[in-house]
This record gives structure tokens, sequence and C-alpha cells, in this order.
């Protein structure tokens, strides 16, 4: 997919992982509008920028508008099973999804939805980790619509660069397991990279596992002068 002045949406910018996919999209040449949804602004100045506050994720006919011209949409909003109660995380990963996902089948259907999801999501409900079965759901709203471009990222180690980012694992412990354990996942600015990138211009859809979504960075890496994956 190589769409020239594409408008790109980011939702849950705010947080470790859609904050990395809104800097790497402002990045892009090919990218001529950024629009991020979240309660709170980002405050970042950019003239690509444009930014939404938004309250009620399970009613978001006042994005109507933004999300009927969006080309691509990045879902990174998303919450700590230990930081909520159980009927909120299913209410943050499953339901606000679906407002969203019956959202753009109405004003947008031809839309890429990108869904930061997890390593470990049971669409077919047989994992005995909550989380799990959760994550699985949401994929399974994702799935079951008449969405057909979409993109499902599961990482799994996720290390943050940003100073209190990822706060439920200590820095020090996810950064000693990346250390030891490189392959098991990547760091926030790098899945950032992965998920910007591919949604805009790889026609490849359906599930990356975290092995595919190593496989893209690796391959941006080498294609960048410096090493870096942008």
């Amino acid at each position: 997919m190589d769409r020239s002045s594409a408008t790109v949406v980011v939702f849950g910018a705010t947080g470790m992982v859609g904050g990395q996919v809104l800097r790497h999209a402002l990045a892009d040449p090919d990218i001529g509008e950024v629009i991020s949804i979240g309660r709170r602004e980002i405050g970042l100045p950019d003239a690509h920028l444009t930014e939404i506050q938004h309250q009620d994720f399970t009613n978001l006919s006042a994005l109507e508008g933004f999300l009927a011209t969006a080309d691509i949409v990045h879902w990174c909003l998303a919450a700590y099973q230990a930081q909520v109660t159980p009927d909120d995380y299913e209410k943050i990963t499953v339901g606000y999804l679906a407002a969203l996902v019956e959202t753009l089948e109405r004003v947008n259907p031809t839309a890429r939805l990108c869904l930061h999801g997890a390593a470990g999501a049971s669409p077919d409900q047989t994992a005995s980790a909550v989380f799990a079965l959760v994550k699985g759901r949401a994929e399974n709203v994702l799935t079951g619509s008449t969405l057909d471009d979409h993109l499902i990222f599961r990482p799994a180690l996720i290390v943050p660069t940003a100073p209190g980012k990822g706060r439920f694992w200590p820095k020090r412990l996810l950064e000693a397991l990346f250390r030891l354990f490189p392959t098991l996942g990547l760091t926030d600015s790098d899945l950032g990279a992965v998920m910007s990138h591919a949604g805009l211009h790889n026609e490849a859809r359906g599930v990356w596992q975290n092995r595919d979504i190593r496989a893209h960075l690796a391959a941006l890496k080498e294609r960048s002068a410096d090493g870096s994956a942008r």
C-alpha cells in the first residue's frame, strides 16, 4: 500500500505505543495529516498534527467527520488489566473497539484499521489467562466485521524508551529480559515504527505475530543508512 499524502488517525497517542506510532507517522513524508484522538492533549507542535479531545469512546458520533476522511486508523487505546476493574478492562479493550468498528463500517468501510493487540491473544477463547481471552474477543470484533483491510499486531515484550511509560513492569526488569532474550520483543519505538510503516506501505493483512513484526523491523533497519527504524 502506498497512499501519497495519507490521512492517519491515532487513538491512544498519550500511551506508550500510541505515542510512538504518532511520532513515526509524523516523520513519514507520505503522510499528509495525522489526527490524534484522546482524552488528553499531547501538546506536540507540528503543522501536520490535529489534536481532538474526546471523552466517551462508546459513542464516536462526534468523530465521524474525521474518521470518514481517514486512510489508516491506528487503535492503540488500551489499559493494563491490573490497573482497572474486570468490567472496565472489557469495556476499554472490547467495547471501545466495537464502537470504532461500527462507526467505520458506516462512514468509511475502506479505511485500514491497525490494532495494537498482544501476543497470546485467544480468539478461539481457549486460553486460561483473562487478558488473552479479552484480547481475543477484541480481535473477534474486528475480524467478524465488514472491515476487510485490517492488521492485528501481536507484540510480545515491549520495552519502554521514555520515562513514565510501561509502568506495569519495572523498566529495568524489561530491559534486562530484553538483553537476555532479544528476540522476545522490541522497544516501543521500534514497534511504533513497524506499525506506522506497515500500516501505510505493506499489503499484508491479518495477524502479525511477534516474529513478523521483528522481520519487518529488520527490513526497515537494513534500508536505513544509520541502522534505525524509520
